[in-house]
């Protein structure tokens, strides 16, 4: 695979993760606002698997405005990967470098290391 191409990839892979993170800020702002009396009937450890669905159709405009955001990822995302006919084999192809690249503390780095050099990365 050629480095264009790959750099292709791990962009696409940047903007996955970055609507995933995306996605448990909407939740938690939608269980600190609109949906806040649901928000308080969970208890500590419980688990609940969310769907960006149920915080449409609010009238919350923070909430509505990262829905958006979401939206635009999604349509960014589907058309890096329909006018690239980038395939799933190369997507597990460049996750590694990937993670290793933009998610270094996914590897077991620990950032708030005094000796942590991030140069190094680059």
């Amino acid at each position: 695979m050629d480095r264009y191409r790959q750099k292709l990839i791990m962009s696409y892979l940047f903007l996955n993760s970055t609507q995933e993170k995306l996605i448990d800020q909407i939740i938690n702002v939608g269980m600190m606002g609109v949906y806040k009396d649901i928000g308080d009937t969970f208890m500590m450890d419980d688990e609940y698997v969310f769907e960006v669905v149920q915080f449409r159709g609010t009238n919350d405009f923070n909430l509505n405005f990262l829905l958006e955001v979401h939206d635009q990822l999604q349509e960014s995302m589907d058309s890096i990967m329909s006018e690239n006919d980038i395939r799933d084999d190369e997507l597990l192809e460049v996750l590694p470098d990937y993670i290793e690249i933009y998610e270094p503390d996914y590897m077991g780095f620990d950032l708030d290391d005094e000796d942590f050099d991030d140069d190094s990365f680059e």
